[in-house]
């Protein structure tokens, strides 16, 4: 017997949305702009530079994404052997949250499989390893908000996928068992190995 869906949950980035190309987009942007803080490196030395810390540090299970987005930059200055300034990271970060709230958009067929999925009174939830207040600004800015019936994020679960604890959580708050969902996502591990 083959249980009836009743919920989908979907990754957010790089799945619902274009996440990932506004951020290349936008380290290039503040690299170009601040290249004088970097004396003797290039900007694409930069985002390879960004890009590896990154991956190291969202690769440690001890390490959220939250975390992760902060520390990158002081580890950039770091490693370059530069005083960390506290004031010119505010502004990346700043920049970052505010351009890729302006600059995201929808992936190709999105709306309309979630309004096909509501035509069925199918649930919807959006998992993602972000900040909740980037994460909402996105769905409400990509009129997704009204669709979704539960929006979960890292710092409100305190932890990241893939740990059981988050899509616990989102389960609990659709009422649903997990052998009434889908999971829809871009990555094998967070997304995939997670709901598995």
């Amino acid at each position: 017997i083959v249980p009836m869906i009743k919920a989908v949950i979907f990754d957010l980035a790089t799945t619902l949305c274009n996440s990932t190309e506004v951020i290349e987009d936008i380290f290039k942007s503040i690299f170009t702009t601040h290249l004088k803080n970097f004396p003797g490196k290039t900007v694409d030395d930069l985002i390879s530079i960004n890009i590896r810390i990154f991956e190291n540090l969202i690769s440690d299970p001890n390490v959220p994404l939250s975390a992760a987005i902060i520390r990158v930059w002081f580890e950039v200055f770091e490693q370059l052997q530069i005083k960390p300034p506290l004031k010119i990271i505010l502004q990346f970060i700043e920049h970052i949250r505010s351009e890729a709230n302006k600059k995201v958009s929808l992936i190709d067929g999105t709306l309309e499989l979630i309004k096909y999925l509501k035509s069925k009174d199918i649930k919807i939830g959006v998992l993602t390893n972000g900040i909740f207040i980037d994460q909402a600004n996105k769905l409400v800015k990509l009129k997704l908000a009204g669709f979704v019936d539960y929006l979960v994020t890292s710092d409100m679960c305190a932890s990241d996928k893939p740990n059981p604890k988050i899509f616990k959580y989102l389960l609990n708050k659709l009422d649903v068992s997990p052998d009434q969902v889908l999971m829809i996502g871009d990555d094998i591990v967070a997304d995939i190995k997670g709901a598995n």
